[in-house]
Protein backbone atom coordinates (compact mmCIF):
# COMPACT_ATOMS: atom_id res chain seq x y z
CA UNK A 1 0.00 0.00 0.00
CA UNK A 2 1.62 3.47 -1.01
CA UNK A 3 1.26 6.48 -2.72
CA UNK A 4 3.77 7.75 -5.43
CA UNK A 5 3.42 10.78 -7.38
CA UNK A 6 5.66 11.33 -10.67
CA UNK A 7 8.11 13.98 -12.40
CA UNK A 8 4.95 15.20 -14.06
CA UNK A 9 2.40 15.33 -11.50
CA UNK A 10 0.51 11.79 -12.47
CA UNK A 11 -0.36 10.62 -8.87
CA UNK A 12 -0.81 6.63 -8.01
CA UNK A 13 -2.57 5.93 -4.52
CA UNK A 14 -2.77 1.83 -3.54
CA UNK A 15 -1.75 -1.18 -3.35
CA UNK A 16 1.42 -2.68 -4.99
CA UNK A 17 2.91 -6.18 -5.88
CA UNK A 18 6.59 -6.77 -6.49
CA UNK A 19 6.87 -2.91 -7.31
CA UNK A 20 3.72 -2.61 -9.88
CA UNK A 21 0.65 -1.59 -8.96
CA UNK A 22 -1.57 -4.61 -8.30
CA UNK A 23 -4.80 -4.71 -6.53
CA UNK A 24 -7.20 -1.64 -5.61
CA UNK A 25 -5.59 1.75 -6.74
CA UNK A 26 -6.38 4.60 -7.86
CA UNK A 27 -4.47 6.83 -10.92
CA UNK A 28 -4.81 10.36 -11.24
CA UNK A 29 -3.63 12.36 -14.09
CA UNK A 30 -2.23 15.96 -14.51
CA UNK A 31 -4.86 16.87 -16.94
CA UNK A 32 -8.20 15.82 -14.67
CA UNK A 33 -8.57 12.06 -16.29
CA UNK A 34 -8.52 9.56 -13.60
CA UNK A 35 -8.75 5.86 -13.45
CA UNK A 36 -10.20 3.73 -10.04
CA UNK A 37 -10.17 0.16 -10.07
CA UNK A 38 -8.26 -2.68 -10.08
CA UNK A 39 -4.72 -3.26 -11.18
CA UNK A 40 -3.09 -6.37 -12.23
CA UNK A 41 1.02 -6.41 -12.71
CA UNK A 42 1.24 -3.07 -13.26
CA UNK A 43 -2.18 -2.24 -16.01
CA UNK A 44 -5.49 -1.62 -15.01
CA UNK A 45 -7.70 -4.67 -15.17
CA UNK A 46 -11.24 -3.18 -13.90
CA UNK A 47 -12.71 -0.33 -13.21
CA UNK A 48 -13.80 3.35 -14.35
CA UNK A 49 -11.78 5.64 -16.26
CA UNK A 50 -13.25 9.54 -15.72
CA UNK A 51 -12.21 11.81 -17.91
CA UNK A 52 -11.31 15.52 -17.42
CA UNK A 53 -14.74 16.44 -19.65
CA UNK A 54 -16.90 14.04 -17.07
CA UNK A 55 -17.42 11.23 -19.88
CA UNK A 56 -16.45 7.97 -18.68
CA UNK A 57 -15.39 4.16 -19.38
CA UNK A 58 -16.39 1.13 -17.34
CA UNK A 59 -14.88 -1.92 -17.64
CA UNK A 60 -12.70 -4.37 -18.08
CA UNK A 61 -9.00 -3.86 -19.49
CA UNK A 62 -7.19 -6.14 -21.84
CA UNK A 63 -3.16 -5.54 -22.49
CA UNK A 64 -3.95 -1.93 -21.29
CA UNK A 65 -7.24 -1.15 -23.54
CA UNK A 66 -10.75 -1.10 -23.00
CA UNK A 67 -12.11 -4.46 -23.43
CA UNK A 68 -15.44 -5.12 -22.18
CA UNK A 69 -17.43 -2.49 -20.91
CA UNK A 70 -19.16 0.79 -21.63
CA UNK A 71 -18.90 4.74 -22.45
CA UNK A 72 -21.34 7.07 -21.06
CA UNK A 73 -21.39 10.86 -21.51
CA UNK A 74 -20.79 13.37 -18.95
CA UNK A 75 -24.66 13.26 -17.97
CA UNK A 76 -24.41 9.25 -17.71
CA UNK A 77 -26.18 8.06 -20.47
CA UNK A 78 -24.39 5.56 -22.77
CA UNK A 79 -22.26 7.04 -26.02
CA UNK A 80 -21.49 3.36 -27.08
CA UNK A 81 -20.67 -0.36 -25.95
CA UNK A 82 -17.03 -2.25 -25.88
CA UNK A 83 -17.36 -6.06 -26.67
CA UNK A 84 -13.74 -7.64 -27.06
CA UNK A 85 -12.23 -4.10 -27.90
CA UNK A 86 -14.70 -3.47 -30.84
CA UNK A 87 -17.41 -0.63 -30.53
CA UNK A 88 -21.24 -2.11 -30.64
Amino acid sequence: QGTHTFPDGTKYEGEYKDGNFDGQGTLTLPDGDKYVGEWSDGKPSKGTYTWSNGEKYVGEYKDDKEWNGTIYDNEGNVLFRKVKGWVQ
